[in-house]
């Protein structure tokens, strides 16, 4: 029988007042005890805790409420700050937690294995045991991940992904090209939240990045409340990070209702698109997921389940997107505001390419120091992840972080905020200076080295971010495409001020220079406003005044050469009878010699290349040129390649008898018995240059194949670089090894050299130009010369500085059995007439110089080349490995010798690479004497300036038949194929790659040993093969380029003078039976 509580009150006789009265001293007790509780809690965590002897706010020493508060508002990373600043180094930011802000305690911390993540992350799981790289606090599953997720952020994959972020881009640069096209008559387009378009842009590309597709979001408004449900995730997951007990309170249900919509709509959008993606297979997108769909543990074989590939690609969006955008958008703040900064990067991206559609991965984005050295400075500003990433140590013993003894259980981080505002690492760090990452008189290495090491905005040690390539990749291209086509500029009035600090607003929040952020996991932020204006026409009246005299005086010149020049007669392009400029042109775009090529094919075997040359592409022409006999000399444009008038040697002298004195000393330095000497050192630096490209240790005793090599610009120029060093100056310069080598940039360094010379050696000017050397343009020049190649030369003068003391410090009384390297060669040699030495010191410099950039650069083209056509013809491929095993029993059998030099195949494929790819693309130019001389059964007059380029006598339809096929039959006579002996002599009539006459290379015969010690010893102990991953065909031409660069199967080359390179991509494994 149920009985009411009125009625079971009234049976008990119970007065109402007693039971208010029992009640609400009932809940005094409780009250009481809570208190209790909480005053012996704190009691406790503020004088007997192990930490509390630090410093901090005294809320919270006593609860993690003062860390999840502020970051509610955005503000825990000032906050942090403003206390470093107070309290030191050392701060208690929590009950259990310390930060730091030391660059010893950054290392101690991250570096650690006594420490793991805390258990904090665990709050941010979307499900249970759902965890993702970021959120796994088990090493070993992190370890897995990581793995796993590294191959899809690897440089190859980003750089195979990059077309389609420039797609992107190229969206992102169009809608603000729209704008300023519909701006009024000033030009300048309607403010812009930059805010709002780099997220957008960032969201599109990790969408295609994540899941194989756009989100849309620049082109859509469809899918706008994404970037909402990630912000409110964002903030969710900071608040619970500072204060895990929170999480159990679900207090996002309860505070934050109206978002439950809005959330329920994203997981409901990534879990589709994860669902899709898995149901398109693996290889059907170039994106992360073909990664991680079939990847397993090699210890559990456990795969990942779906709600890890939920959590993965929900992390994968905020963290790439959303740290990726806030750095780009900080970019565009901090440009907006320091307009000395901006005219510098701009002029840099301007000056370097000739249109935005150049702009992406490569060399030349490389060489914009000044972008990236404002990426970094933004990123150290305004630090993408602001909030501090804690980690628990878990060591029974503690650990030593900067001196200071933490216990086991304690969590410990340090704020990127604070610590990339610590005056001590970062001086003036409230200022935005990009110069700070640049070596400058008032900035020296040591102090740039300093900083890198603290630099940090990825984090560090095993869990510093995977994806810095893609951040770097991305926000690069989009800044140098948007500023190579529009000027930037702040909106005026309040909404210019947006994002930037409010003056009265506080300490740390008043800074107008600074782009503020609100720190939550990610960050969250609004503004700058920007406008936008097309790049301006020439409106200057003066200039175009100036313009139009030129005009008028290249009219007249114009018509002279076309009408009563000497060579009027001879074909070529209009410009060309006009003006040096076309091929000063072509030389700053790296394709002259393909320019030459098109030209000989419209024009013939003969064209005028500019007003006073003619360039010839026949064999006899060739012969009848460059012969001792030859009625020429050296033109002045080899004098430009001279640093200052006292710099000579062999290849930039044109006085025949200063020549002389030059190059004999250099042909004791390439004689046989130099070259017998020589063998066993180029010998071991290719047998460690083979191990290396098998990944050493982790292939030994497999045969899987080693991770791909690039090998032009990095690999063979690295071996290449270290073989000469052996040979000129006596010691390996160890670039191939895997330790950290300043070294390794110096054949960088010497393309970037070759690229700044080779435009001003074809200018109009070169006469002028050399007449002025000495009268003042030298030291202009040095003021202006980039600074690697002022390394370059500093690491030459070293180099022979060094050795001068050796040679003049060890007593040669013996030296029957000590090597003499090429250095020793040319210091101790002598001038036959007067008895003295050789040589002075600048021009030891200078031979030292030719021998570098000539020695490293021209036997690693013919390299690259090889390797190239041999993994691209497998049928050539095999018959030369069948040759060299068949040849030779064992590796170490590979010697100079009869068995090498019966190797016909060998010498064939490194003949047809050097035909295909000469070392030296264009023409050595001659000035014809007085008298004149005729050429190919056509007279040119004295001052005229003749040459073969290469590229074009290698490519002579006539002469080769089939030039564009990798044939290396065609130079070993067989009578089944119709090849005569008579035949191949033609063939070695018309193909000289070391030059004939007196200018013939001296290093012929090395270069040669080179070639086939490196092929035959890495075919023989090794396979070869195209790497899997070169899915961007490194070194092959396009179908988008330019007439003559279209054939995929053709090796590509920069012309720089001499040949620069980029790829193949190879990969080597071991013999099986090797």
């Amino acid at each position: 029988m149920a009985f009411s509580t009125l009625e079971l009150i009234s049976s008990l006789n119970v007065d109402s007042k007693q039971i208010t009265k029992f009640l609400w001293r009932s809940f005094v007790v409780l009250i009481f005890c809570v208190i209790l509780r909480n005053v012996i809690v704190w009691t406790y965590r503020l004088f007997f805790h192990p930490l509390s002897r630090y410093p901090g706010p005294l809320l919270a020493k006593v609860s993690d409420i003062y860390g999840a508060y502020h970051n509610f508002r955005g503000q825990l990373h000032i906050e942090s700050h403003k206390a470093h600043e107070r309290y030191g180094r050392f701060v208690r930011q929590g009950p259990n937690k310390l930060i730091v802000n030391s660059q010893e305690g950054l290392y101690n911390l991250y570096f650690s294995k006594s420490v793991q993540k805390s258990y904090g992350y665990q709050t941010m799981l979307p499900a249970p045991g759902a965890y993702n790289v970021f959120t796994a606090i088990d090493k070993d599953l992190h370890k897995f991940k990581r793995k796993v997720l590294s191959q899809g952020f690897a440089d190859s994959s980003v750089r195979s992904f990059e077309p389609t972020i420039l797609n992107h881009i190229n969206i992102f640069v169009q809608y603000i090209k729209d704008s300023a096209a519909k701006s009024g008559g000033d030009g300048w387009s309607a403010p812009i939240n930059m805010t709002e378009r780099c997220r957008y842009l960032g969201y599109d590309v990790m969408g295609e990045f994540g899941f194989g597709q756009s989100f849309e979001l620049q082109k859509s408004s469809k899918n706008d409340f994404l970037i909402k449900a990630v912000e409110a995730t964002s903030i969710k997951a900071g608040i619970y990070v500072q204060y895990p007990r929170l999480a159990k309170l679900k207090l996002e249900t309860i505070l934050a209702r109206r978002t439950a919509k809005m959330r329920e709509r994203y997981l409901e959008l990534m879990a589709g698109l994860v669902r899709t993606r898995l149901a398109s297979g693996k290889g059907s997108h170039q994106d992360l997921f073909s990664f991680v769909i079939d990847a397993k543990d090699p210890d559990t074989g456990k795969g990942f389940s779906e709600n890890e590939l939920w959590a993965e690609s929900r992390f994968l969006l905020i963290a790439g997107a959303d740290t990726t955008s806030t750095a780009l958008t900080a970019l565009f703040f901090y440009l907006s505001r320091n307009k000395a900064c901006y005219g510098k990067l701009v002029a840099e991206i301007r000056r370097t390419f000739d249109s935005a559609s150049e702009i992406q991965t490569g060399p030349r984005l490389a060489k914009c120091r000044y972008l990236r050295a404002c990426i970094d400075e933004s990123m150290r500003m305004s630090p993408p992840i602001s909030s501090t990433l804690w980690r628990t140590i878990n060591a029974a013993d503690g650990v030593w972080i900067d001196g200071n003894y933490i216990p086991k259980g304690i969590d410990i981080g340090v704020s990127p905020y604070a610590f990339h505002h610590n005056e001590e690492v970062f001086p003036d760090s409230y200022e935005f200076n990009p110069d700070r990452w640049i070596e400058s008189p008032e900035n020296s290495s040591e102090a740039i080295e300093k900083a890198r090491a603290a630099f940090s905005p990825f984090s560090i040690g095993t869990r510093a971010c995977a994806g810095r390539t893609m951040a770097y990749t991305e926000i690069s291209d989009t800044i140098a495409r948007t500023l190579w086509s529009l000027d930037i500029k702040p909106t005026e009035g309040s909404m210019g001020k947006i994002g930037e600090g409010i003056e009265g607003s506080g300490k740390g929040y008043d800074r107008m220079g600074e782009f503020q952020l609100k720190d939550h996991i990610t960050c969250c932020h609004n503004g700058p406003y920007l406008q936008f204006k097309l790049l301006d026409v020439i409106h200057d009246h003066g200039l175009l005044a100036l313009l139009l005299a030129a005009i008028v005086y290249l009219f007249a010149e114009a018509i002279y050469n076309i009408y009563f020049h000497p060579l009027a007669d001879v074909p070529g392009p209009f410009w060309c009878k006009v003006s040096g400029w076309p091929s000063c042109y072509q030389a700053s775009t790296g394709y002259r010699h393909i320019w030459i090529w098109q030209n000989h094919e419209i024009y013939g075997d003969r064209f005028r290349y500019r007003p006073d040359g003619v360039l010839i592409a026949t064999p006899k022409g060739y012969h009848e040129i460059y012969n001792s006999k030859a009625n020429v000399k050296k033109a002045k444009w080899y004098e430009v390649w001279r640093r200052n008038n006292e710099d000579y040697n062999a290849l930039n002298t044109t006085d025949p008898h200063k020549h002389m004195v030059l190059r004999k000393p250099l042909n004791s330095a390439f004689s046989e018995k130099s070259l017998r000497s020589s063998e066993p050192f180029i010998i071991k630096n290719v047998d460690r240059w083979i191990e290396l490209m098998l990944d050493g240790k982790k292939t030994k005793g497999t045969t899987e194949w080693a991770t791909p090599k690039n090998l032009g610009g990095e690999w063979v120029d690295y071996l290449v670089f270290d073989i000469l060093g052996d040979l000129c100056f006596g010691k390996s310069f160890e670039t191939i090894e895997p330790k950290e080598n300043p070294l390794r940039q110096i054949p960088h360094i010497i393309g970037e050299y070759l690229q700044f010379m080779y435009p001003i050696s074809n200018s109009p000017f070169v006469n002028t130009w050399v007449w002025l050397k000495p009268r003042g343009i030298d030291t202009l020049l040095a003021m202006v010369t980039p600074k690697p190649v002022i390394n370059f030369y500093k690491f030459l003068e070293t180099c022979v500085e060094e050795r001068e003391k050796q040679e003049q410090s060890t007593k040669r009384s013996s030296t029957e059995n000590e090597r003499k390297d090429m250095f020793h060669y040319l210091f101790q040699a002598k001038d036959s007439e007067t008895g003295a030495p050789a040589f002075n010191h600048t021009e030891l410099v200078a031979t030292a110089n030719l021998l570098v950039t000539a020695g490293s650069d021209t036997t690693a083209t013919a390299l690259c080349s090889a390797f190239f056509y041999l993994t691209r013809n497998l049928h050539i491929y095999e018959k030369l490995v069948k040759e060299i095993r068949d040849t030779f029993s064992s590796t170490d059998d590979i010697r100079s010798g009869v068995a090498l030099s019966n190797c016909q195949y060998l010498q064939a494929c490194c003949l047809e690479a050097m035909r295909m790819s000469p070392s030296g693309p264009s023409e050595l130019l001659r000035q014809v004497l007085p008298g004149g001389v005729e050429v190919d059964s056509h007279w040119y007059p004295e001052n005229t300036l003749i040459g073969v380029p290469s590229y074009s006598l290698h490519y002579h339809q006539e002469t080769f038949k089939d030039p564009f096929v990798f044939r290396p039959e065609r130079w070993i006579p067989n009578d089944e194929l119709g090849i005569s002996a008579e035949h191949v002599a033609a063939l070695q009539e018309s193909f000289k790659p070391f030059s004939i006459g007196p200018g013939q290379c001296p290093g012929k015969n090395i270069a040669l040993l080179e070639m086939y010690m490196t092929l035959a010893r890495t075919i023989h102990g090794c396979d070869v093969r195209r790497s899997v991953d070169d899915i961007s065909s490194r070194g092959s031409g396009k179908p988008e380029y330019i007439w003559g660069r279209r054939n995929k199967n053709q090796y590509q080359v920069v012309d720089a003078f001499l040949a620069l390179r980029n790829g193949p991509v190879i990969q080597l494994r071991r013999r099986a039976n090797s």
